[in-house]
């Protein structure tokens, strides 16, 4: 419920009226330059046009090991979903005293800001950062 919840509050990247035609949206590199690797499993993909509602940056690393993404600069950005392994491993549900069965890998109503300008996303993963 809560990543529906996400994407209908965020309609202008997920379900835009129209695809194409002035999309405020880039495709970047792992490392943010603007010509990304299309032979490459790691991507960006940056809306960036702030009057159609926030600012987000959607890390896709699609490769066997883990990536490390250089995120846009001069904003503070918010981790609202993680899909890594990490955040439902026993252990740190055990640490954040979440229930075992409990997916904790979203937070679209407290975002936690991500410290640096670099992000590592694990193996086969997705995340959403929002600017704040």
């Amino acid at each position: 419920p809560e990543v529906v919840k996400f994407r209908r509050a965020h309609q202008y990247a997920f379900a835009p009226a129209e695809y194409g035609k002035g999309a405020p949206f880039t495709w970047k590199s792992a490392q943010n330059t603007d010509t990304p690797d299309w032979n490459n499993k790691s991507l960006m993909l940056h809306y960036y046009d702030k009057t159609r509602g926030p600012e987000l940056a959607i890390l896709i690393n699609g490769e066997a090991g883990n990536v490390d993404f250089t995120l846009p600069s001069g904003r503070v950005w918010k981790r609202v979903i993680d899909t890594q392994q990490y955040w439902d491993l026993p252990a740190t549900l055990t640490t954040l005293a979440k229930p075992q069965r409990l997916s904790n890998n979203i937070w679209p109503d407290a975002p936690e800001t991500v410290p640096g300008s670099v992000y590592g996303v694990q193996a086969r993963s997705i995340v959403i950062l929002e600017a704040q």
